[in-house]
């Protein structure tokens, strides 16, 4: 399934673009955060599953950047790895509770 163009996380509106080779090579990273820039980075040479994980693990970082909440990018990272595993799966297990609650944020 191909990922969104755009991902909004609080007031800035996100890239989603595809990693290149040498950004992969480089960083070792499935996917990177460019908060200056606002541009998810995200390796194409993934699984479906393991691209949406990585998406949402950047979206996490951009949330932490977005909101100010921490500042040590190594705690970040971890509590940020965790979340991105913990929450795909309650997404993954609660589909009618994660689309009813879409309806009522929306309003």
């Amino acid at each position: 399934m191909k990922l969104p163009s755009y991902v909004s996380v609080g007031s800035m509106k996100y890239q989603v673009v595809d990693m290149t080779q040498e950004m992969h090579e480089v960083s070792g990273a499935h996917g990177l955060c460019d908060t200056t820039q606002c541009i998810l980075h995200i390796n194409p040479n993934q699984s479906d599953k393991k691209r949406w994980s990585t998406l949402w693990h950047e979206v996490l970082h951009a949330q932490f950047e977005e909101s100010a909440m921490l500042k040590d990018k190594e705690d970040e990272e971890t509590l940020v790895s965790h979340l991105e595993r913990i929450q795909c799966l309650v997404f993954r297990d609660n589909p009618t509770f994660i689309r009813n609650l879409t309806k009522v944020l929306r309003g």
